[in-house]
C-alpha cells in the first residue's frame, strides 16, 4: 500500500488530468460522480473491477464526473458503514479498503483504495435460486459473470510472476550541451519468487516511465541494466572478501532468478525539451515481464526531489554511490 501522501497526490493528478480533459490513466481506475446506493451492485462491480485488475490495487474516486469531466465532490458519509454494507455481500473473503479524504479545489472526493491481492473474490447472489454465488468480472465498462477463459486468465499467470519490493530509487535529469535533457532511473529491489524453479525476465521485456502532474504526458525511459547488486565486497584495510552468496544472477540481457534477493534496475532516455518541474514529486512506474508469463510484474514507486551533490563525480558512472554528474539540474529520491 502506498503512503497516504502518495495516494493524495495521485488522485490530486488524476483529477487534473479529468478536468484537462486527458485520459484519467487507466482501467484500474473508475471515477464515481455520487457515492454507490445499493451496496450489492457496488460489491458486485467492485469484485468484478477486482478479478479482472490482474492482482494490482485498483482506485474508485467517490466526487468525481467522468462525463461532465467536473469534480462536484463527494457527500459526507460514513465510510466504514457503507465498506461493512458492501462486504457483506462477498462470499467468505472481501478485498481489503483504504480511504481518504482528498480536498481539492474547494470541495472534497474520497479516495477507495482497494487491495485485490486475495483474488478471485466471489459474489453471494441475491434473490435465492439454483445459484448461490458469482464470480464477476469486468470487461470494458461492463460487470458480466467470469467465463472459464477469465479464470484462467486471473489465477495462471500470477504463478510465474515474482514479488517485487522498492527499497529505493533515484532519477536525474541532466541538462545536455544541445539544449535537450537525459534521465537516469536506478530502482533497488527486493525480489521473492511464489514458485519454485528458476524465473527468466528478459531486459528487452522490461518498461520503465515516470510523470510529473505538471507535464502533459509521461517519459518513457530505454532499461539498460537489470542485475543483483555488486557481490565482491572488501574487508577494511582493502583486503578482498569472498563473492557473497546469492540466489539471484544475471547476463547482459537478462535476470536469472534462483530464489529470493536484491535486484537493480536501470533505465536512461532523452527529451528535446530541458528539465523542469524540478521541484515537484514523480511517479516511476517498471513494467517486468518474466519468460512464460503473460502479464507483467507492475512496480510503482513515487519520488521525492532532493538537494544535488556534486562534490566528486565526473560523470554518470559515479551517481550510484552518491555523487551527481555537473550537468545534473534536477534529482528526486525514494524517501522512507
Amino acid at each position: 500500500m502506498p503512503r497516504l501522501a502518495d495516494l493524495e497526490y495521485r488522485v490530486i493528478a488524476i483529477l487534473r488530468n479529468l478536468e484537462a480533459g486527458l485520459p484519467v490513466e487507466d482501467n484500474r481506475v473508475e471515477l464515481k460522480a455520487v457515492w454507490p446506493d445499493d451496496a450489492w451492485r457496488a460489491a458486485r462491480r467492485i469484485a468484478a473491477h477486482a478479478n479482472a485488475s490482474g492482482g494490482d490495487e485498483i482506485l474508485w474516486i467517490v466526487g468525481a464526473d467522468e462525463k461532465s469531466r467536473k469534480v462536484p465532490g463527494a457527500d459526507h458519509l460514513e465510510v466504514s458503514n457503507w465498506w461493512r454494507q458492501v462486504q457483506s455481500h462477498f462470499s467468505e473473503i472481501a478485498p481489503s479498503l483504504t480511504h481518504l479524504n482528498v480536498p481539492y479545489e474547494g470541495v472534497a472526493v474520497v479516495a477507495l483504495l482497494i487491495n485485490t491481492e486475495r483474488l478471485p473474490f466471489v459474489i453471494n447472489h441475491q434473490g435465492g435460486g439454483a445459484v448461490s454465488r458469482e464470480v464477476p468480472w469486468r470487461e470494458g465498462t461492463d460487470t458480466r459473470s467470469a467465463r472459464r477463459s477469465d479464470l484462467i486468465q486471473m489465477l495462471v499467470p500470477h504463478q510465474s510472476v515474482p514479488e517485487f519490493q522498492v527499497l529505493g530509487g533515484k532519477l536525474l535529469g541532466l541538462q545536455e550541451e544541445a539544449g535537450g535533457a537525459s534521465w537516469h532511473l536506478n530502482i533497488e529491489l527486493y525480489v521473492k519468487p511464489k514458485t519454485e524453479g528458476r524465473v527468466v525476465i528478459p531486459r528487452h521485456e522490461c518498461r520503465a516511465s515516470f510523470v510529473n502532474p505538471t507535464w502533459e504526458h509521461a517519459i518513457d525511459l530505454t532499461p539498460t541494466m537489470l542485475r543483483p547488486p555488486h557481490k565482491v565486497q572488501h574487508w577494511p584495510g582493502n583486503s578482498p572478501r569472498p563473492p557473497s552468496a546469492s540466489a539471484i544472477d544475471s547476463t547482459v540481457d537478462e535476470a536469472l532468478i534462483h530464489g529470493p534477493g536484491k535486484l537493480t534496475l536501470q533505465a536512461e532516455g532523452t527529451t528535446a525539451s530541458p528539465v523542469s518541474g524540478t521541484t515537484s514529486d514523480i511517479v516511476v512506474q517498471a513494467k517486468l515481464l518474466p519468460v512464460g508469463a503473460s502479464v507483467p510484474a507492475v512496480i510503482t514507486a513515487t519520488l521525492h526531489a532532493a538537494a544535488i551533490d556534486r562534490q566528486e563525480s565526473d560523470g554518470v558512472g559515479g551517481w550510484l554511490g552518491g555523487d551527481d554528474p555537473p550537468n545534473t539540474v534536477a534529482k528526486w529520491v525514494l524517501s522512507k
